[in-house]
């Protein structure tokens, strides 16, 4: 079986069955990441972006670890890291996402 990941409309990220998602997981990675965003969506995002970090993944995965990597190396090098967290980051510029993340296919 392979997985995906979905947001609700309350905005919590969790894992669902999704048959048609390339690659399929390993049921240990499976299993770890469904119990990583049961627990919270920032420990899941902290998954993503450190154990899968060079991993291949399905898409909706693989989207959401680029987003929680750009997130924490904006966090890491801001020199203010004591109010980056309550502050936030800067979202990242329309041009630096690949034209597929803009809406747009080549």
């Amino acid at each position: 079986m392979s997985h995906a990941l979905a947001l609700s409309p309350s905005g919590q990220l969790f894992v669902v069955p999704d048959e048609q998602a390339e690659p399929k997981l390993g049921l240990t990675d499976a299993t770890g990441l469904i119990e990583a965003f049961a627990a919270s969506s920032a420990r899941g995002l902290e998954l993503l972006a450190s154990a899968f970090l060079q991993e291949p993944l399905p898409s909706t995965f693989a989207f959401w670890r680029e987003l929680a990597r750009r997130y924490f190396t904006a966090l890491c090098h801001n020199p203010n890291l004591e109010t980056a967290a309550e502050l936030g980051v800067p979202a990242p510029r329309l041009e630096e996402w690949p034209p597929w993340r803009r809406g747009r296919h080549p």
